[in-house]
């Protein structure tokens, strides 16, 4: 059966500068999103507007809706702040804390837990309610290589197992990501890269894990040997971590882009399947999909970094010949 990716909505009149952090709603009826200048924009998808906003005034680089939630949003920001966002009563409440000396660059959300990455650092933090953070254990950072000393350990993501037993968490020089055992929080296994290793995604059977490299485009590795499974080259237009996502119970990938072409890829034979096209090869670094198959619902979302036009974008599959319908919930 032939399928293809189409647009759903236009989210405009939102952000006036670049879009660096998106997140959909696990129920795919809300979709939150942050620019440079530090603005979090709440979106309803069924009206396409904006319902909430909120200005903290410093770079927002990663967001993350709490589990199962409509209401409650997690944010990393360039101060290396950690914040959280609680929608009640037609208002926002804002608590936030300097839970890093860096820029929080990469945030996940399992249960009470958080994980959160800046430079070398990373965090765990048990977090019950908005205003109580506590903090768990920070992982020891990677032994630098003699060929290594002179680079930076710079950590590009930190990603939840679907069960909560592992931390994946990717090192930019290093070429590694490094799989955390949760129940001591000592390193069990390292994948190793072939590059720089920056944006990484786990698929949801916890099999496989799809790696942003700097030097070739997107690597798929097999977690349980560590092997190279796969490559997906693309065209890179300049050297920048773009972000990549599974899709689709991880039948496919689809990466963001620095020339206006997000492409979406076969994992299992390496094909392309299909290229979302941006006016203007514009540069997409802000990324998220939805991927709900009880309610037959798959969404990609996003975001542009430049132009003056910061319009959001998002793609709903549909089944050629047949009209789609997406239920979107209020």
């Amino acid at each position: 059966m032939s399928w293809e990716y189409t647009d759903l909505a236009l989210l405009r009149d939102g952000h006036t500068d670049s879009i660096t952090a998106l997140a959909i709603s696990y129920d795919g009826t809300h979709i939150a999103t942050g620019s440079v200048g530090g603005d979090v924009c709440i979106w309803e998808l069924y009206s396409q507007k904006v319902i909430y906003s909120y200005h903290g005034g410093v770079a927002i680089l990663v967001l993350r809706w709490a589990p199962g939630s409509q209401d409650l949003i997690l944010c990393g920001m360039a101060c290396g702040y950690l914040t959280s966002l609680s929608i009640h009563s037609g208002t926002i409440s804002v608590y936030g804390f300097r839970g890093h000396s860096y820029p929080v660059d990469c945030l996940d959300v399992n249960g009470s837990l958080v994980a959160s990455g800046a430079q070398n650092q990373v965090r765990i933090w048990e977090w019950l309610r908005q205003e109580s953070w506590k903090l768990r254990v920070e992982l020891r950072e990677p032994y630098s290589l003699p060929q290594e000393g002179h680079l930076d350990v710079v950590v590009t993501s930190v990603v939840w197992s679907s069960c909560g037993a592992r931390l994946f968490a990717t090192y930019l020089h290093h070429g590694i990501s490094r799989v955390y055992d949760t129940a001591t929080w000592t390193c069990s296994q390292i994948i190793r890269i072939d590059g720089q290793a920056a944006f990484a995604d786990l698929s949801h059977d916890n099999t496989r894990i799809i790696v942003s490299n700097l030097s070739t485009g997107f690597d798929l590795y097999t977690v349980t040997s560590g092997d190279h499974s796969r490559a997906f080259g693309h065209d890179f237009g300049s050297r920048r971590a773009t972000p990549v996502k599974f899709v689709e119970r991880s039948d496919i990938i689809v990466g963001g882009t620095t020339v206006g072409e997000m492409v979406l890829w076969d994992t299992s034979s390496g094909r392309r399947i299909q290229t979302l096209t941006w006016e203007n090869h514009r540069v997409v670094l802000a990324l998220d999909t939805l991927d709900d198959r009880v309610h037959g619902r798959f969404l990609i979302a996003a975001g542009p970094y430049d132009g003056v036009d910061y319009t959001i974008r998002i793609w709903s599959k549909r089944i050629l010949g047949i009209l789609s319908i997406v239920a979107l919930r209020l």
